[in-house]
C-alpha cells in the first residue's frame, strides 16, 4: 500500500512540475513584455525583439520535452498502480480506465497487433465485479504489462532528459536572455 501511494504522490508531482515550467515560459513572455517598453525608440528594439522571441522558442520546446517527460512517468506510475490494484483485488483505477474506453480501445489495438489471450469482455467482467478473491494476476497483470510495454516503446527516457537538466537549461537561456537584455540597454551608454 506504501508503494502505491507514493505512486500516487509521483504522479502529482510530475503534473505539478510541468506548471512550474510553463510559469517560467510565462514568465519570459510577460517580462519581455515589459522591458519591450523600455527598446520601444532604441535602436537596439529589433535585436532585442529577435532575442526575446528565441528565447521563447527554446524555451518553449524545452517546455515540449519536460511535458512529455513528465507525462510519461506519470503513466508509468498510473500502471504500477494498476499493477498493484491487481494484486491487491482493488479496481479504483481499472475502473477509471474503463470509464475513459480506455482499455477498450487498447485491447482492440493490441488485437489489431496480434497480441493474443487479452480479451476485453472478461477484463470488463472483473473490474466491474467485486470479488477481491478473484484471482486477476493473470489477465489485469498481463494488460497492465502491456500497458508498460506500450508506454516504454512509445518514449524512451534518456539520461540527457532528466528533469533537473531541462530546468537548468531553461533557467540558463532566461540567464542568456537577462544578459543580452542588460547588454542592449547599455549600449547607448556604451557607445
Amino acid at each position: 500500500m506504501k508503494e502505491y501511494e507514493m505512486a500516487w504522490k509521483q504522479i502529482e508531482y510530475n503534473m505539478n512540475t510541468n506548471w512550474q515550467f510553463l510559469a517560467m515560459l510565462l514568465s519570459l513572455a510577460g517580462a519581455a513584455n515589459l522591458v519591450g517598453g523600455f527598446f520601444r525608440d532604441k535602436p537596439a528594439y529589433d535585436l532585442f525583439i529577435w532575442s526575446s522571441i528565441s528565447a521563447f522558442v527554446f524555451l518553449g520546446i524545452l517546455y515540449a520535452l519536460f511535458f512529455e517527460r513528465n507525462t510519461t512517468i506519470a503513466h508509468l506510475h498510473s500502471i504500477r498502480r494498476l499493477e498493484i490494484e491487481a494484486q491487491l483485488g482493488m479496481r479504483a483505477n481499472w475502473r477509471e480506465c474503463l470509464d475513459r474506453k480506455e482499455l477498450e480501445q487498447d485491447i482492440k489495438k493490441w488485437t489489431r497487433e496480434g497480441v493474443k489471450g487479452l480479451d476485453f469482455t472478461e477484463a470488463e467482467r472483473i473490474i466491474e465485479g467485486d470479488d477481491r478473491s478473484e484471482s486477476s494476476v493473470d489477465l489485469l497483470n498481463r494488460i497492465a504489462s502491456r500497458k508498460r510495454l506500450d508506454a516504454l516503446q512509445k518514449w524512451q527516457l534518456k539520461p540527457w532528459m532528466s528533469a533537473r537538466k531541462l530546468v537548468y537549461a531553461g533557467g540558463t537561456v532566461l540567464a542568456l536572455w537577462t544578459a543580452v537584455t542588460i547588454y542592449l540597454g547599455l549600449q547607448p551608454i556604451i557607445n
